[in-house]
């Protein structure tokens, strides 16, 4: 499913739930380096076993959006595809989809 930028907005007002998380990420040039993998692999095993939810990466819990980079965004695109398919069994199929929030 595919969110609208003013869905996006009213959630990062309304902050996480059961559905939602927000998950602020560091990065070591343009590699992401936290949250770890199994962290990451927690939080989608998580939604897969409930029914699915949101991990809305580059949000800080406060509802704040990170500034990244392309090359970081698809660093962190790159990092969530290999955690899904290779940190959880069996493997979790992710929909990722990329937005610019101008804030």
């Amino acid at each position: 499913m595919t969110y609208s930028d003013g869905d996006i907005e009213r959630r990062l007002q309304l902050s996480e739930d059961s559905h939602w998380e927000f998950k602020e990420i560091e990065f070591a040039g343009n590699r992401p380096k936290s949250p770890c993998r199994n962290d990451l692999a927690d939080e989608i095993a998580a939604f897969a076993n409930a029914n699915g939810g949101v991990l809305l990466c580059g949000v800080t819990d406060t509802g704040e959006v990170q500034d990244m980079s392309r090359e970081q965004v698809d660093a962190l695109e790159s990092v969530m595809v290999e955690v899904s398919s290779d940190s959880i069994k069996p493997a979790v199929r992710i929909d990722s989809h990329k937005k610019r929030l101008l804030r």
